[in-house]
């Protein structure tokens, strides 16, 4: 079963509509690191956990993923 972050990765590499971080990060105005922290797994480079779950559904939802499903599988 995938991580969070791995989900999040996949949805952003995979299928027809392929999206570069730098991209995304324009477009919802959260800094490229802190996307990449979210891919990785990384939640200790974003400093508050509630932004860290915000980003997270923001970034789910740009993807086409669910966030509520993002959320559970995070492990803050």
């Amino acid at each position: 079963e995938l991580s969070a972050g791995e989900m999040l990765r996949n949805a952003r590499t995979t299928g027809r509509r392929k999206r570069e971080i730098p991209t995304i990060s324009k477009q919802l105005c959260i800094r490229e690191e802190f996307l990449e922290a979210l891919e990785n797994g990384d939640y200790g480079v974003i400093p508050e956990p509630v932004y860290i779950l915000g980003f997270a559904r923001n970034y789910a939802m740009e993807l086409g993923l669910n966030p509520d499903e993002i959320e559970k599988k995070m492990k803050i």
